[in-house]
């Protein structure tokens, strides 16, 4: 440790590797899941600052690769890499579970108090750090020898105890605001789909004329259907889960490299102003790309290329989001426990199509 001037009394300027009692890496063997197994945490778990145990799911992994591997209470762990390189997640009263090789295993020695540790991470300070460190292109990298040395101040864990209780009554408060707002938020919900209801079931709506969607678009294709080559960085390879919020989640798992994007994209390339429908599961939900990023889907999710002269996307993802449109996947869904709206069924649904203005 090396003292600095600028800080208060008693206060060390510090690398994050003299706080570790350890920092290593998750299970890298491909994961034999089992319902009975131990945990297996992944990045795509945690989501909002928090994992639900419940939906983590198990695996099978041998008695020393559990050894090494099992997370402890106070253990923070990092994503290395992808579209949430350097997020952290401070492991509290976990289950039996181990971790997945896309994460950074932090174990806090007794110099540091885990939730200071942890609220640093979330500093601006530790950000600008990470993100001169991390290495890559489109998708930054991370490894442990670059998180070791991030540079923090560590006060005495007295101070270390107060500050930490200050930042979590802090905490508390914005959580009762952000509760609040999050009910506003769905009570102005309601307010588009009740716009919805009222527009596509009024009188006059009932009166545009109808066409059946093959004929308002260009194409309706859905994404690949194999599993392609995954990479650790490179082009998003989104699944159902990353649009059913009605928008485009690019915090993603996977990726392709740019050859296979180019491969894949060959036959029809997602392009501003397409519209993407949840076809398989989570089914009948529609959104426009509003993006020029590149990226590429797996066939759970179709692709519907609108003729801009005979209907505007945004309009066209309303209506199939509107309980009219709602409808029409429902009949048109099939199967038990993963519903499906074929390619050919959407193709067929009844469009209204009121002039463009």
């Amino acid at each position: 440790m090396t003292s600095t001037a600028h800080l208060p009394q008693g206060w060390q300027q510090v690398r994050v590797s003299e706080l570790c009692a350890t920092i290593d890496y998750g299970y890298t063997a491909s994961a034999d899941f089992s319902a009975d197994g131990i945990r297996l945490l992944r990045i795509t778990d945690i989501q909002d600052g928090k994992v639900n145990w419940e939906e983590v799911p198990g695996c099978n992994i041998g008695p020393e690769q559990e050894q090494a591997k099992k997370l402890q209470h106070g253990d923070i762990v990092f994503a290395r890499t992808g579209g949430t390189t350097g997020k952290s997640f401070l492991i509290q009263h976990p289950p039996a579970a181990v971790f997945a090789s896309y994460l950074i295993r932090l174990r806090p020695n007794t110099l540091v108090m885990p939730e200071y540790l942890y609220q640093f991470f979330q500093s601006t300070d530790y950000w600008v750090q990470i993100r001169a460190f991390s290495r890559g292109g489109a998708q930054p990298n991370v490894n442990a020898q670059m998180l070791g040395k991030i540079m923090l101040p560590l006060p005495p864990l007295p101070e270390q105890r107060r500050i930490v209780s200050i930042l979590n009554e802090q905490l508390a408060a914005v959580g009762r605001a952000k509760a609040a707002a999050e009910a506003r938020l769905e009570a102005a919900k309601a307010l588009p789909a009740a716009y919805l209801r009222e527009a596509f079931g009024s009188g006059q709506a009932q009166r545009w004329p109808r066409k059946r969607l093959s004929t308002l678009s260009s194409m309706i294709t859905d994404g690949t259907h194999q599993p392609p080559p995954f990479a650790e960085e490179g082009v998003p390879f989104l699944f159902v889960r990353n649009i059913v919020s009605g928008r485009i989640d690019f915090e993603v798992e996977k990726y392709v490299s740019q050859e296979t994007y180019e491969r894949l994209v060959r036959r029809c390339k997602p392009e501003r102003g397409d519209v993407l429908y949840t076809a398989v599961g989570s089914f009948g939900v529609a959104v426009v790309i509003e993006t020029d990023r590149p990226f590429t889907f797996q066939r759970h999710i179709a692709h519907i290329k609108p003729i801009r002269e005979l209907i505007d996307p945004h309009f066209l993802a309303s209506y199939i989001n509107s309980p009219e449109g709602i409808r029409q996947s429902d009949s048109a869904a099939f199967g038990g426990a993963q519903r499906t709206v074929s390619l050919g069924y959407l193709s067929k649904f009844d469009i209204p199509t009121p002039e463009l203005v």
